[in-house]
Formats: C-alpha cells, sequence, structure tokens
C-alpha cells in the first residue's frame, strides 16, 4: 500500500469540534478501563517521591539551611508531578502510528496534524492529572504544616502553558525522527536531555547559579523548573510567561509550517 497526499486535508469548524470531543471522551473511556493501572502509578508515584527526598536530605543540610531543605521538598513534589504531566517523557501515538504504517487515519480528520498530535497530548493529560491526585494532597498537607507562602495560581498559569510547550516540543521532536523507525533511540536521547536540563533528575535550586542561570530559559526548564520557581516566588510570574509563550509560538510556527508540510509528502509503502 501507498499513501500520499498532495493536498492538506479538508476542514470544517464543526468537524474540529466533534474531533475535541472525541479525544476528551476517548481519555475518560480509558481511564474508566485502566482505572487499576492508574491508581498503581499514583502509589508508585508517591513512593518514588519518597526515596527521592531519602537522597537529598544527604546532599541538604537541614540543620545549616532550612529553607533550602523546604524549597527542596516543594521542588521534588511539584516537578514529579509536573513530569508525570507533561509529554517529555512519553512518546506520541502518531510516532507509533506512523511507523505502523496507519498515518493514514490522519488524513481523514477535519483538521491539521500538528493540532491533532496536540489535542490527543492534552487528552493524556487529563488521564495523568488523575494519576497526580494523592501526590498533590499529601503536598497540600506538607504545605499547611509548614505554612509555607506560595503562589498556586501563578504556578497554575504557568503549569498549562508547560504543558502547551512540552506538547509542541515533543512532537516536533518526533515528527523529525521517523528515519529511525523505532522511536527507542530518540526516546533515550530527549529523555536525557530533558531530565538533565529540567531540573527533574537534580533541582536546578540545587545547581551552581552560574550554571542554572544558563538553561533556566531553555525549553526543558520553562517546561518543569519555571513553573516550580514561581509556585515558590524565586520567579517572576511574567518573565517566566514571556519565555513560555515565546517558545510556544516558535515552536507552533516551526510545526505549522515544517511538520505540516512533512506529513503532507510522507510516504509509506507496505502493510
Amino acid at each position: 500500500m501507498s499513501i500520499r497526499s498532495r493536498d492538506s486535508p479538508t476542514r470544517s469548524g464543526c468537524g474540529e469540534a466533534l474531533l475535541n470531543k472525541a479525544y476528551i471522551s476517548s481519555s475518560s473511556q480509558k481511564l474508566s478501563q485502566f482505572k487499576r493501572l492508574y491508581l498503581l502509578n499514583s502509589i508508585m508515584l508517591c513512593f518514588t517521591t519518597g526515596i527521592q527526598f531519602v537522597v537529598f536530605d544527604i546532599f541538604v543540610n537541614k540543620s545549616v539551611d532550612g529553607s533550602l531543605w523546604k524549597s527542596t521538598v516543594v521542588y521534588v513534589f511539584v516537578s514529579n508531578a509536573l513530569n508525570v504531566v507533561v509529554t517529555l517523557y512519553r512518546v506520541p501515538e502518531f510516532s507509533e502510528t506512523v511507523a505502523d504504517g496507519n498515518i493514514i487515519r490522519y488524513f481523514i480528520r477535519p483538521t491539521r496534524f500538528v493540532h491533532q498530535f496536540l489535542l490527543h497530548e492534552i487528552g493524556e493529560v487529563l488521564i495523568q492529572l488523575v494519576v497526580i491526585i494523592p501526590q498533590f494532597l499529601i503536598f497540600a498537607i506538607v504545605a499547611w504544616v509548614w505554612r509555607l507562602h506560595l503562589y498556586p495560581v501563578s504556578f497554575l498559569m504557568t503549569a498549562f502553558l508547560s504543558i502547551i510547550l512540552s506538547g509542541l516540543l515533543t512532537n516536533l521532536f518526533y515528527s523529525l525522527t521517523f528515519f529511525t523507525i523505532k522511536s527507542s533511540a530518540p526516546k533515550a536521547l530527549l529523555q536525557s536531555v530533558a531530565g538533565l536540563l529540567s531540573g527533574s533528575l537534580i533541582p536546578l535550586i540545587l545547581w551552581p547559579s552560574a550554571l542554572a542561570n544558563a538553561v533556566k530559559y531553555s525549553p526543558f526548564a520553562l517546561i518543569i523548573d519555571a513553573p516550580v520557581k514561581v509556585l515558590l516566588g524565586n520567579e517572576k510570574l511574567s518573565t517566566v510567561v514571556l519565555h513560555q509563550g515565546g517558545w510556544i509560538v516558535g515552536l507552533y510556527l516551526v510545526s505549522l509550517y515544517g511538520l505540516e508540510k512533512a506529513f503532507l509528502h510522507y510516504k509509506h509503502v507496505g502493510g
């Protein structure tokens, strides 16, 4: 079988609205079907967070700098939750679909490819938001006991932009790696870079200031590190939103005019 398209997919407002609802409905059905699995994921998230606290307790002297320890606890709680929600550590559905030769499904849907891919990732995000509920309940109790002064509204604004930014970044990255056929190598590369530069492995607040400042406006740091710093009040909301917005616009334009055209000239031969 050979598939090649020279024309863009037909689009209509009604068709796009129905597609949006379909992605949301699909996410809720998936959550209901695999609820035990997602419950296990919630438990494992809390467990791995606890393990990280044990490790960081070795490096942070609480008796010397108690505020740094509290900031580290907030950082680990929230960054781990964001890691689950954002798309940096998931292989996009379209990457596996294209590798299997089932790309035709994207051509018959009434919206642009980049919008379809982003919609699917948002649907996955809705599922993962349920997974992190126990983690945030524990964090809320800790924040209340310690009487932490946090900025949750500002955090939610930057976290929402993080989700959009991570979706665009991940989709664009995997769209450029079709030649690898399998997604294991690109996944390992992206996760290694993202884990280091986002602060997921080692919080950027524990980095030397010169190194932290050098990477803090990279897209990876803006996805994980920046929202946590906004929550703590260590970074201005306007500055973070400005940089996140700039990356989102840039990646969207590249995806719209690069990824879109690349897919329209994609050819698959075979079953």
